[in-house]
């Protein structure tokens, strides 16, 4: 007589070790910073975060004023009332960004709209006859910079900021999968793709990384003056400055 075996099912752990196996993540993966950003200068070397910042979409006004004077109708207008002052906390920008969106609301997001206008013109007389008017709208995140710097309102700008519903790209991510974005380079005015990993923040090279350590450690930066007379010691103070700022450990990690 053959033998049976018997089978057991997986159960506990076991399951779901073999469930993690057999299904694939359907996480998808960061998008690039969907701004590109200018202005960088080696001059202001300030740290800074890009949040996400809840704003009600909703226009309590319902027309606004042209620059002749005259007034057209808002598109914005619904005639309901603005959410961050229906339901806000406190006088200091603190709000419940869940009850916007509760009625259906979305604070994380501006329309912008523009005017295109076309020329209809005559294939006989090249004249224009008419004109068509397109209206385009263009969603956007809404993302503000968070300077990290001591020297702005004493270092909280992140603590007031994440106080008023703001979030970092991970924790916004974490909620719409579907817009999870890389965090750029931390340097103010800078978008480029962070590359580095250090102990004074993450940064897309080696000289926004030495100049923002340098700003934090308090050494001052030496910005070159060709229009004093006297500029003769302006080398070595400039030589100086870049020695202090080669000196200093940044603790830097490759960016997987």
């Amino acid at each position: 007589m053959d033998e049976v075996l018997e089978v057991k099912p997986l159960v506990g752990a076991a399951k779901a070790a073999h469930e993690k196996k057999q299904v694939k993540s359907k996480k998808p993966g960061k998008k690039p910073y969907p701004f590109s950003e200018t202005g960088a200068s080696d001059n202001a070397p300030i740290r800074t975060i890009r949040l996400v910042k809840p704003e009600c979409p909703v226009d309590p006004t319902p027309e606004i004023r042209q620059r002749d004077g005259s007034y057209k109708v808002n598109p914005r207008y619904t005639g309901e009332e603005n959410c961050q002052f229906k339901y806000r906390l406190n006088m200091q920008g603190v709000w419940d960004v869940e009850q916007c969106e509760s009625l259906g609301h979305d604070p994380w997001h501006t329309e912008f709209r523009r005017r295109l206008v076309d020329d209809v013109i005559d294939p006989e007389t090249g004249e224009v006859t008419t004109q068509k008017t397109k209206i385009m709208v263009e969603r956007r995140l809404n993302v503000v910079a968070v300077s990290l710097s001591e020297r702005h309102t004493s270092g909280t700008e992140l603590q007031l900021a994440k106080a008023r519903g703001c979030l970092t790209f991970d924790e916004f991510g974490e909620r719409f999968p579907d817009e999870w974005y890389e965090t750029p380079c931390e340097f103010r005015q800078c978008s480029r793709k962070v590359t580095m990993t250090t102990r004074y923040g993450d940064f897309c090279g080696e000289r926004h990384a030495r100049l923002c350590a340098g700003e934090q450690k308090g050494i001052l930066r030496f910005v070159p003056n060709e229009a004093d007379p006297h500029r003769g010691g302006q080398a070595a103070l400039g030589m100086e400055y870049e020695g202090r700022m080669e000196s200093i450990n940044l603790g830097a990690k490759e960016k997987k």
